[in-house]
């Protein structure tokens, strides 16, 4: 996978993105979280300094994000972040957290996990986990991004470089830091853990006329579904058992398309990829939904 900044920035400058998650103690429940992500300014002082004394090697790896960028706050719910590249300055003390819970248990590791430990650049983490990203200098992993779990001093393979490891980040990032986020609403109603992010897009969804036929567990005549509003990013539709719902439909530059439908409470569908205009999704209360675009508008 090729590394783009500019299209990472893009990610990170998506303002209608979401996450879906699962309610911890109920697992048929799901909520939908705006989230969002912060781009640190270009490195200076202090930062700069430690990308200099760096070597050569490990500063063009690393150059691909940090000569623009000081850190990256991503993955922002709730005004946690899931994962976070933290500042060159902030690198010595992660060090030194992930040092301290391998050192006592030298003795259990292989020597090419103490080496990849040992020489190891600490430059990320799960904030609230002591789940941590490492980019190995010496070793067998030499050049890789390796997660490091404290949980059993696991070590992870999460990208073949650091360019790999940033480019994967908006796709795979969530299976990344799942198990350690957890997040709790302002209302009542327990925790919830991260499941999946959902890109709304940079660029404006094309109008779309589109037809959606909905039936519920009594078969209700389709016809009756009225449309109530049409707008550029979407159709709010109500189904036969008087459930309101918003219809997204988002198109992206290489062809792709995304269906959404969602209501205040859950995301009940989403389909992203090459012929993602046909979809068929189960919603609430046993409606069944068949959503087709017929033709563009405009």
């Amino acid at each position: 996978m090729t590394f783009n900044l500019d299209r990472f920035r893009e990610f990170c400058a998506d303002d209608r993105a979401t996450m879906v998650a699962r309610a911890c103690r109920d697992e048929s429940r799901l909520q939908v979280f705006a989230c969002s992500h912060e781009l640190g300014c270009q490195p200076l002082g202090e930062d700069e300094l430690v990308l200099r004394r760096l070597d050569p090697a490990t500063r063009d790896a690393l150059g691909v994000f940090y000569a623009d960028h000081t850190s990256a706050a991503l993955f922002i719910v709730e005004h946690e972040p899931g994962l976070v590249l933290a500042p060159p300055s902030e690198w010595e003390s992660l060090y030194a957290e992930v040092e301290e819970w391998w050192r006592n248990a030298v003795d259990e590791l292989e020597d090419d996990e103490r080496l990849t430990l040992e020489s190891a650049l600490v430059f990320g983490l799960v904030p609230q986990a002591a789940t941590y990203f490492l980019l190995p200098r010496a070793g067998e992993r030499q050049g890789k991004v390796v997660m490091f779990c404290h949980d059993g001093l696991e070590l992870i393979a999460v990208g073949d470089s650091f360019s790999a490891f940033v480019a994967a980040i908006p796709d795979r990032a969530v299976s990344w830091f799942a198990g350690d986020i957890r997040y709790a609403p302002v209302e009542p109603g327990g925790q919830f853990y991260p499941v999946a992010y959902r890109p709304r897009g940079i660029e404006r969804p094309t109008q779309k006329v589109v037809r959606i036929w909905l039936e519920s567990e009594n078969h209700a005549d389709p016809e009756n579904l009225t449309f109530r509003e049409t707008t550029p990013s979407g159709v709010t539709v109500r189904s036969p058992a008087g459930h309101d719902y918003d219809l997204v439909v988002e198109l992206y530059p290489n062809d792709e398309a995304s269906v959404s439908i969602l209501s205040d409470e859950a995301h009940h569908l989403y389909v992203r990829g090459h012929g993602a205009m046909r979809a068929l999704g189960t919603l609430l209360a046993g409606d069944v939904a068949n959503v087709e675009v017929e033709n563009e508008v405009g």
